[in-house]
C-alpha cells in the first residue's frame, strides 16, 4: 500500500487523530469535534466522538497496555503516534464492533499516512500484540488495574 492509500475507515481515524491533537494544544473538545467533523456524514460523526472521547477517558488505562510495548520507551514515541496507537487499542478492548483486523489496518495507515513507513512497522507490531493479548485478561485484577480500565477513582474501585 502506497502513501495515500488507506483501508476504508481510515479517514474517520485520521479525523479522531486530529480532534485529540487539537485538545492536547488547548482546543475545548466540543469545538474540536465540531470543526472535525463538520464535512462527515452522521454515522462518521457518531464514530469519531465515540473514539476521541473514549480515548481521553481511558487515556491511563490505554497507556498502561502500551508503554511496556514501547521498547525505546513509551515518551520517546511522537505524540501524533501515541494518539495513533490509543485508538487502536481503544478500538480492540472497548468497541465490539470492530474487528480486530481492522482496527490494526486502519491505525497502520493512519501510520503510515501521518508518519511514514517506519512507524506504519512499529504500529503494527504493538497493535498485533495488543490484539493477540486481548481475550487473555486475568480473572483477578487488581484495584489500580481496574481502576485505569474503568476510568474510576483508585478509591472507589478499592471500596
Amino acid at each position: 500500500m502506497r502513501q495515500g492509500d488507506s483501508p476504508e475507515g481510515a479517514a474517520t481515524r485520521e479525523t479522531a487523530c486530529a480532534v485529540l491533537q487539537q485538545v492536547r494544544a488547548g482546543q475545548p473538545f466540543d469545538r474540536a469535534l465540531n470543526r472535525a467533523v463538520e464535512n462527515l456524514d452522521d454515522p462518521d460523526r457518531r464514530f469519531v466522538y465515540q473514539v476521541s472521547a473514549g480515548v481521553l477517558r481511558h487515556q491511563d488505562a490505554l497507556d498502561e497496555v502500551l508503554a511496556p510495548l514501547a521498547t525505546h520507551g513509551w515518551s520517546r514515541v511522537p505524540d501524533s503516534l501515541k494518539d495513533v496507537l490509543r485508538i487502536g487499542v481503544y478500538q480492540l478492548r472497548y468497541l465490539d464492533r470492530v474487528p480486530p483486523h481492522a482496527a490494526v489496518s486502519t491505525s497502520v495507515a493512519v501510520a503510515r499516512n501521518l508518519a511514514g513507513e517506519r512507524s506504519s512497522g512499529f504500529v503494527n507490531a504493538v497493535l498485533r500484540k495488543v490484539a493477540a493479548d486481548r481475550l487473555s485478561t486475568p480473572t483477578t485484577r487488581r484495584p489500580v488495574t481496574l481502576s485505569r480500565e474503568f476510568s474510576h477513582p483508585d478509591w472507589l474501585v478499592a471500596r
